[in-house]
């Protein structure tokens, strides 16, 4: 699985890049079977939504996920960009389960 971080207005060290990374990548096990037909693409885009908030930053983290015949999208806001990340992980899996269940297990 290929991954593309993205990042808007925000810096980010080498350590939360890869804890970023490393959460994500704990999804593998649900998408095994799509990576034998092919190399996946993942593109995280992380960012703040705006500078006019008064009271905190507000981060954004968006999954994109190219699976074979469709395409899976999360988005999820919060007040640190560690609970964005795994708000859009709890969301991406449920989409990735889903699919899962609509195109895998009903051929069965």
């Amino acid at each position: 699985m290929n991954i593309n971080i993205l990042k808007k207005q925000i810096i980010l060290s080498v350590g939360e890049e890869e804890s970023i990374e490393k959460k994500i990548r704990s999804l593998e096990r649900f998408i095994k079977r799509f990576e034998e037909k092919g190399e996946l693409l993942l593109d995280i885009e992380l960012s703040k939504t705006s500078q006019h908030h008064r009271k905190g930053d507000v981060y954004y983290a968006e999954v994109t996920m190219h699976l074979p015949k469709k395409t899976l999208r999360a988005e999820h806001f919060d007040v640190s960009i560690e609970t964005a990340v795994d708000g859009v992980k709890d969301k991406l899996k449920n989409e990735i389960l889903r699919y899962r269940e609509l195109h895998v297990l009903r051929k069965r």
